[in-house]
């Protein structure tokens, strides 16, 4: 659910992203698969299971990791445990960005509503690279990238990473 929420976010920031890189038709094609892959994987995770079975070394790690992620999915049952959950991360997702949010308005002369949301995709998703403890470099690194696309000065900008950083 947090991954498809980020590439939500990612998606609809290529939307909004200034001048004319033809990224609109990426995001939209992203947004479908994004939902389509999560419908997938969530509405049908016996069929996976099924699928998973039949293929060879069931011994892998990998394998193992991906049959203990389909046994969990069809642990969760029904359409009211699915929305609850959906809220949560939702509600999660909100207040983080409301930190980015205010990163931006504390320091920001002038203020774009997507930038923090676009910042706070790439930011997070970047956590997924191999880093530093606390993912020092990259988070900082692509949160400012993320503020600077949006129109923000680089300076202002990587001061908006480590603030949010230290937030």
């Amino acid at each position: 659910l947090d991954l498809g929420a980020l590439l939500v976010l990612l998606c609809l920031g290529l939307l909004w992203y200034p001048g004319d890189t033809g990224f609109d038709q990426l995001a939209y094609v992203g947004i479908g698969l994004v939902f389509a892959g999560m419908l997938l994987l969530l509405l049908a995770p016996r069929t996976w299971q099924r699928v998973l079975a039949r293929l060879p070394a069931q011994d892998n790690p990998v394998m193992q990791f991906g049959h203990g992620v389909f046994d969990a999915l069809a642990a969760v049952r029904g359409l009211s445990t699915w929305l609850k959950l959906c809220a949560m991360s939702l509600a999660a997702w909100l207040l983080e960005g409301l930190v980015f949010f205010c990163g931006e308005r504390a320091l920001a002369d002038s203020f774009d509503p997507l930038a923090p949301w676009f910042a706070l995709a790439l930011g997070s998703l970047s956590t997924l690279l191999p880093s530093s403890p606390g993912y020092v470099g990259t988070f900082d690194y692509f949160t400012a990238m993320g503020f600077s696309l949006t129109g923000t000065e680089a300076v202002m900008a990587s001061a908006m990473a480590v603030l949010v950083h230290l937030l």
